[in-house]
């Protein structure tokens, strides 16, 4: 389905990459929450969080921007 916004393509490979088939589904939920809000909120590549972010905070499903640093560590690349 179209809908002539941003986008980000995932490989099937993601479920054989070393480093993301061992990631808990949590995690591997936030990487692709993480692309998809890039595409959103990002510019070139960078995306600026400022406090308090609560979109960015409900889409990582954290309490705080702390806890989503430590998620956000956890993830690869």
């Amino acid at each position: 389905m179209s809908d002539n916004k941003k986008w980000f393509k995932v490989w099937g490979s993601i479920l054989i990459d070393p480093s993301m088939s061992g990631l808990p589904l949590a995690d591997m939920g936030r990487w692709a929450r993480l692309g998809a809000y890039m595409t959103t909120c990002g510019e070139h590549g960078k995306l600026v969080i400022t406090n308090p972010s609560p979109m960015f905070l409900t889409a990582m499903e954290v309490e705080s921007l702390a806890d989503a640093k430590m998620a956000l560590k956890r993830l690869p690349n």
